[in-house]
């Protein structure tokens, strides 16, 4: 990137923090509908016998129509919301890019072409992820009441290993984990989308993306081997072959990548002006130069660090010369497994 670029990099990843507190807000709500399930189960300990079958199945049709309830009414929640959020996004977007290029060039879209429901994560519509939730919790609760029935184990027992004890997790404490990072996937999918938006808006000053991962040792190989890829505004690579997938902040759930321009050259432009140079990049250590890809951050690591990030076997092979950090994952980005690394390269 350019020094203008970088700008306006730095100047999008201040909005991406807006949109984590926005999403922990989000989180927050979601997870008090949630909590709601664990009250009813909790209800159920007390008062319904699971005594036949038939009283099992009554408890399991009920409980499951209560969680279908309460992700539905999730999932409306959240398209409203996201829809709004990416209206705002946009515009504070080409505030951002304004800014860096200290004059007004780029231009809000007139309307915003990508609807917040048909927005993929990891490949799939978030109404979708949110109908998984409800299923996926439907089915873990019939099992705990038929496993504990089959078990000889009271009703009781059996609420509490559905709503969770002090020390041991229950059903319902893995279903909000999932949903709030579900949340989380969902506000960086529609910030990012927003942001694409606007940049193909503007295709008379850019030639398309630059995708951008975080520096740090939480960062999956699908996205370090992205880091600072450029793409063409119909998601074509440019320069390597790494797919697009559902793009940053969506091509995995849980992904923290986000987008910025790749602008055109001034000459481009028509301007006799030479580039500015880089400037510098956040990461986990500080800012460090903008030319700093991810490969080069985990180079620059102890050797401890880069033994935990590459994990056993990976590590050897890559020191050694045998792989890339490319060679972590396929040509679809999928990441590949220490058996496959092993016989393809050695």
């Amino acid at each position: 990137m350019n020094r203008i670029e970088q700008i306006i990099a730095a100047g999008l990843l201040g909005n991406e923090i807006v949109a984590l507190r926005f999403a922990a807000a989000q989180e927050r709500e979601v997870s008090a509908k949630v909590e709601t399930l664990r009250r009813i189960a909790r209800k159920l300990g007390i008062e319904l016998k699971l005594d036949t079958p038939a009283e099992q199945a009554k408890a399991i049709r009920d409980f499951g129509a209560e969680a279908s309830a309460v992700f539905d009414a999730i999932a409306t929640q959240q398209a409203q919301d996201l829809a709004e959020f990416m209206a705002l996004t946009s515009e504070a977007t080409v505030a951002v890019v304004n800014g860096g290029l200290a004059v007004d060039l780029f231009k809000r879209p007139n309307r915003l072409s990508a609807r917040v429901e048909s927005l993929l994560i990891d490949g799939a519509p978030s109404r979708d992820w949110w109908k998984r939730q409800a299923d996926a919790v439907q089915r873990a609760f019939a099992r705990e009441v038929r496993t504990g029935f089959v078990s000889g184990e009271t009703t009781e027992a059996i609420a509490r290993r559905i709503v969770g004890m002090r020390g041991q997790p229950g059903i319902l404490d893995v279903t909000l984990r999932q949903a709030r990072t579900l949340v989380h996937s969902s506000v960086m999918t529609v910030a990012n989308a927003s942001v694409q938006e606007v940049i193909a808006a503007n295709d008379d000053l850019v030639k398309g993306y630059y995708w951008v991962s975080t520096l740090d040792s939480r960062t999956c190989p699908v996205c370090a081997s992205r880091d600072g890829k450029k793409y063409s505004l119909d998601h074509r690579p440019a320069g390597h072959k790494l797919p697009w997938g559902s793009g940053p902040g969506a091509i995995h759930i849980g992904c923290r990548c986000a987008t910025t321009a790749w602008l055109k050259s001034y000459r481009e432009l028509g301007l006799d002006i030479d580039e500015f140079e880089p400037t510098t990049r956040a990461s986990a250590d500080g800012p460090v130069s903008a030319g700093l890809t991810f490969e080069k951050w985990i180079e620059s690591k102890p050797v401890a660090v880069q033994r935990e990030w590459f994990g056993p076997g990976r590590y050897e092979m890559y020191k050694a010369g045998k792989i890339t950090l490319r060679d972590l994952t396929t040509m679809t980005g999928r990441e590949r497994t220490l058996d496959e690394l092993r016989k393809r390269y050695e």
